[in-house]
């Protein structure tokens, strides 16, 4: 169930998959083999790998950086992008994400998404996503990225209360978030996003509510809710492994609690961490949860083309370099196995309420998904219906330990 920002379940599931050191090969445009491309790509992903300062929780490929930061990592994101346009077709979403996007200048975000829609085929309702920062938000920056064709901004709030934000190592504070949210709308962009987190050291069940109140007195299109977690590599890990079993009740008390205010609000609960109203659900992360094709730009992004998923080097200068230098910056590539497609397929079907096509699941991999799925249905962690698997409340809730469950019957 938990995540931190958009389909952070796909970089940590991909994290024991990939292989084969690729970094320095010659790159040419023709980097990719077309001819053994499943599905040409329809999505895009331009990780920007800076921000103002570090998050505890945050295991992100990013670095804090003062000023303004370097204008030649925004040339080669377009010299990679340039590279690899062969594998792709009309563009229908493109999500800029990070670390902070909106620590660079309008007018540098407005050059990175014209040069962008110069290389590549954008359909005119592409949907086109910017991640931003409340700190980092004015007016004069919405009405530019507005103007440049960004039809999306996703806002990480986190929280309302100034004490969760400072524990978490925000640099804005509730009145920062909810002026954001206000001027992104004033400038012209009508499709808002806010990200939540639950289960902060020191929330109650009542904080968490009075989070959600302020999020829906906003009204944005879309609201998603993450459980709190940390890598080892964060300074948050060792306090949140420390207390992980004594509040387990009280973290899922939460996500109920989530389900039922949003519900009741008229956001509908679309897959298991994102809520939306006015069909605004965030068409990006749609495609990876029916495992469509993409390509990532920048540093530690990844791509998922043809059979294979592969990932760009985690550290920002080699990647310049590389990119420079006309060499490839993939640093690991993993080919999926028959394996890794049925695990995939069943782990993204079932996030999406919509449920899991047990039909189609017989039919390509001739797994009887509701023969071994009796136990969940009987306890209604999972319900069926016309063919689709899906689950409940209290299932989304255990979602990691059915799924798990579901792999060790295959």
């Amino acid at each position: 169930m938990s995540a931190i920002g958009d389909c952070a379940h796909l970089r940590q599931d991909r994290k024991g998959m990939c292989r084969t050191p690729l970094s320095g090969v010659e790159w040419t445009p023709s980097l990719i083999d077309v001819s053994t491309i499943i599905t040409m790509p329809n999505a895009l992903y331009v990780h920007i790998p800076f921000c103002i300062k570090k998050c505890r929780y945050c295991d992100f490929s990013s670095s804090t950086i003062k000023g303004e930061p370097p204008q030649d990592y925004i040339e080669t994101l377009l010299k990679e992008a340039s590279a690899r346009s062969v594998s792709v077709q009309k563009i229908d979403t493109l999500y800029i994400g990070g670390g902070t996007p909106t620590i660079y200048p309008a007018k540098t975000i407005a050059k990175l998404l014209n040069g962008l829609k110069n290389i590549f085929s954008f359909r005119e309702s592409a949907e086109i996503t910017v991640e931003a920062n409340p700190a980092t938000v004015d007016i004069k920056k919405i009405i530019n990225l507005s103007e440049s064709g960004v039809n999306r901004i996703s806002l990480g709030v986190q929280s309302f209360d100034n004490r969760e934000l400072d524990f978490l190592g925000r640099v804005h504070t509730e009145k920062d978030a909810i002026k954001a949210a206000e001027t992104i709308k004033k400038g012209g962009i009508k499709n808002l996003s806010i990200d939540l987190l639950y289960g902060i050291p020191g929330q109650s069940e009542a904080s968490w509510t009075k989070n959600l109140k302020k999020a829906i007195n906003i009204r944005p299109q879309h609201i998603s809710t993450y459980e709190l977690t940390a890598a080892k590599e964060t300074p948050l890990y060792r306090i949140l492994k420390k207390h992980e079993n004594e509040h387990e009740e009280e973290i899922a008390q939460m996500y109920y609690k989530a389900i039922d205010i949003l519900n009741d609000s008229g956001y509908s609960h679309y897959e298991i961490s994102n809520f939306s109203i006015d069909n605004c659900q965030c068409h990006h992360n749609i495609n990876y949860w029916r495992r469509g094709r993409y390509i990532g730009l920048g540093t530690s992004a990844h791509s998922f083309i043809g059979n294979k998923r592969v990932s760009n080097t985690r550290d920002t200068g080699e990647y310049i370099e590389l990119v420079s230098f006309n060499k490839n910056a993939c640093k690991e590539e993993s080919p999926l196995t028959k394996d890794d497609e049925i695990k995939e397929t069943i782990m993204l079907g079932l996030r999406m309420k919509e449920g899991l096509d047990t039909e189609q699941i017989r039919e390509n991999y001739g797994i009887d998904m509701l023969s071994i799925s009796k136990d969940f249905l009987s306890c209604r962690l999972l319900t069926a219906n016309n063919n689709k698997l899906s689950f409940t409340k209290k299932g989304f809730a255990l979602s990691n330990y059915v799924i798990s469950s579901l792999f060790n019957r295959i």
